[in-house]
């Protein structure tokens, strides 16, 4: 007995070892998203910004809150899940920048195999648990879906302008014509741009800058995602509070 809880007890520290491995890449990535935006972006998606970082800790949060589940079987039927999580987040910016939360995967499924190895009941609890955990994956899931996927993005154009005496004045948004890298503008011309390359013109004022982008998370998406995360979260606390249901349902189907 003293073993089993020596063993739970390591997978408990190392859920909350994992999560933090995790938290700390997961809001780098938040802040490199800001960093590396315009300033009219970074003022425009103050939401989308919140959401994104949060899509990227939640595998993280979710951990934690998994580690204070007593019984090493649902806690380790969840991290399991969890790990999962990570896993797909890991690999989800096409420039692989996210693979720094890999380690944080290992070291997730690590303290869940560790946390089954100390359950007395492995299957009739891990297995619901992990039934309940995908369930959760899909709706963080689904957050991270709606920040891009659900919504079409048409491209946001702003300018910066100045005044005739060469002082900044400030950004203004400008409508896109409908055409995939047209910016109307007060001037004699219109610009075109590519990928969201920053333009020079001079035209009426003493000279502008400006740009287009389509990497730009609304409010309504951003409220999707939060929305999806907040039930994602919700349900993890109801299952670290309501776990004997979990061992119950499993227990009354004949084929387990």
């Amino acid at each position: 007995m003293g073993d089993a809880d020596s063993a739970a007890g390591r997978g408990t520290r190392l859920a909350v070892v994992g999560a933090i491995i995790g938290l700390v890449p997961a809001v780098g990535l938040g802040c490199v998203r800001v960093l590396n935006s315009e300033p009219p972006e970074v003022a425009g998606q103050l939401a989308g910004n919140i959401a994104f970082a949060l899509v990227y800790a939640s595998p993280y949060l979710l951990a934690l809150m998994a580690s204070g589940v007593r019984d090493p079987g649902v806690r380790g039927g969840l991290l399991a899940a969890i790990g999962l999580l990570s896993l797909v987040a890991s690999f989800s910016a096409f420039s692989l920048v996210s693979v720094v939360l890999l380690p944080a995967t290992f070291v997730l499924w690590f303290a869940a195999a560790r946390s089954l190895a100390a359950s007395g009941r492995p299957l009739a609890t891990s297995v619901p648990a992990a039934v309940v955990g995908l369930l959760i994956v899909a709706t963080v899931a689904l957050g991270f879906f709606a920040l891009w996927g659900i919504q079409d993005n048409e491209d946001r154009c702003w300018i910066l302008s100045y005044d005739s005496d060469g002082q900044l004045l400030r950004w203004e948004s400008r409508p896109n014509l409908g055409e995939t890298g047209r910016l109307k503008n007060d001037g004699p011309a219109m610009v075109s741009y590519d990928g969201g390359v920053t333009w020079q013109r001079v035209g009426p004022l003493m000279g502008s800058r400006g740009y287009c982008t389509s990497d730009i998370i609304t409010n309504s998406e951003a409220a999707m995602s939060l929305g999806f995360l907040a039930i994602a979260f919700l349900g993890t606390i109801l299952v670290t509070m309501r776990r004997r249901l979990l061992y119950r349902s499993w227990h009354r189907f004949p084929f387990r």
